[in-house]
Formats: structure tokens, C-alpha cells, sequence
């Protein structure tokens, strides 16, 4: 089915697919490589994690960045199946489900990041130590 007029909807999805389809690649590029990338260190897990300690608003600003990624990832998909779907229904059908799948894996990785760094970072104490020493317990 192909259609020669373009009405108001799909206008209006349109520009917000572009401007969605932005924000959302400055938020994820921002939260990447300028606040994450400095706290990670390569094959030295500990040091990650201690970086990752002592920075936790850094972390927690580029964990809300990926989040909204995500949601700005549905908002760019909705109005690309707006946009598309005049044209090929099925077809947008199956692009935004694809699209929808990827923002849920994405969503969820970026909010387990935020449940899984305090029970994988604890202190106890060392068996045979004085008691101020403690040792760290990855798992």
C-alpha cells in the first residue's frame, strides 16, 4: 500500500523520531565515554569497583543516562511505526517490536546495574587480623 499524501501525524512523529532519535544518542555517548569510561578500569575488577565506590554519583548520572536512553529508545520507535506504517504495516509492526525488545534488554541491564553493585562490593573481616582490617569479597 503506498500513499502519496503525508498527513499531520506522521509530520509531527517525524520530528519527534529526529529529535528523540538525538537525544538519545547524545545521552548514551555522554554516559559512556565521559562518565563511565574514566571509572572503569581494564582486566582490574577490583579497581572498577573501588572507582565505581568512590564516585557513585558519577555512576548513578550515567546509569539514569542509560535509562533514559532506553525510554527515549520507545519514544523513537513509536514514532517511527507512526511514520511507517502507511506504508508497510507489518513491516513497522516488526521493526518497532525488534526495537522494543532491544529497549527492554537495555532497560534492564541498566537498572540491574544499579541493584547489583552494593552486594557485590561488601568488607568483612579477616579471620586471624587485627580489627580494623577487612578484606573485600567479590562475587
Amino acid at each position: 500500500m503506498t500513499t502519496d499524501r503525508i498527513d499531520n501525524s506522521q509530520r509531527t512523529a517525524a520530528k519527534v523520531a529526529g529529535v528523540a532519535g538525538l537525544l538519545a544518542f547524545i545521552l548514551v555517548v555522554f554516559g559512556n565515554y565521559v562518565l563511565l569510561e574514566p571509572l572503569v578500569i581494564p582486566r582490574n575488577a577490583a579497581d572498577t569497583a573501588r572507582n565505581i565506590l568512590a564516585h557513585q554519583t558519577q555512576f548513578r548520572v550515567a546509569l539514569i543516562c542509560f535509562i533514559t536512553y532506553g525510554i527515549g529508545a520507545i519514544v523513537l520507535l513509536t514514532a517511527l511505526y507512526v511514520v511507517l506504517a502507511p506504508v508497510n504495516r507489518g513491516l513497522a509492526l516488526t521493526g518497532a517490536l525488534f526495537r522494543l525488545v532491544f529497549a527492554i534488554l537495555w532497560l534492564g541491564a541498566s537498572a540491574s546495574g544499579r541493584r547489583k553493585l552494593p552486594e557485590s562490593f561488601r568488607t568483612r573481616p579477616l579471620a586471624g587480623t587485627r580489627a580494623g582490617a577487612t578484606r573485600r569479597k567479590f562475587r
